[in-house]
């Protein structure tokens, strides 16, 4: 079965926006998909959520909180 996308919470919008933006001024990323990415980082289990794939995280208000916090780490080099 081909990997269907996930439509990006609504939530992690502004995430994806700004990582785009930010990649948009970098000529050597201009071949990045954040998109593509994206659903990849959701869909794969994360050491900084205990092992657990975002995407089962995104179903409550503080599930969707910790994930928005892990992406706005990796976006500001802050996470450890």
């Amino acid at each position: 079965m081909p990997n269907v996308p996930t439509p990006i919470p609504a939530e992690l919008t502004k995430i994806r926006d700004d990582l785009a933006a930010v990649l948009a001024q970098d000529k050597a990323q201009e071949e990045f998909d954040v998109d593509t990415w994206l659903q990849e980082w959701l869909r794969l289990p994360q050491p900084a959520l205990g092992g657990v794939p975002p995407m089962e995280l995104l179903v409550t208000p503080g599930g969707v909180e910790r994930v928005v916090r892990i992406l706005g780490s990796l976006m500001s080099s802050s996470y450890q």
